[in-house]
């Protein structure tokens, strides 16, 4: 599991998940808490961009925003208005 930090880009997680993939790793979960997605790659299949209420698990109901919500990641629409919405925009994230 790999988790986009703000200084990093997707492109530059797909190629670590890629080489990850090479290694023989069986599946690499790239998290993205902006867009609050995980993407899972696999070695033998496109990968995999589960949102919101998608199931992660089939026969599981863990959600990538059930994730989210645990991990006290608020909503974009939660910080509307607020200074820390402002703080994101800015750095670009």
């Amino acid at each position: 599991m790999e988790i986009i930090s703000p200084g990093q880009t997707f492109g530059e997680m797909t190629e670590k998940a890629t080489n990850y993939l090479n290694a023989k790793v069986l599946r690499v979960w790239v998290v993205d808490a902006k867009a609050k997605t995980i993407t899972i790659f696999y070695p033998d299949a496109p990968p995999q961009t589960k949102r919101r209420e998608d199931s992660l698990f089939q026969g599981l109901q863990i959600t990538p925003q059930a994730i989210f919500q645990q991990a006290g990641i608020p909503e974009i629409k939660e910080l509307a208005g607020t200074k820390q919405l402002g703080n994101i925009r800015r750095r670009g994230n």
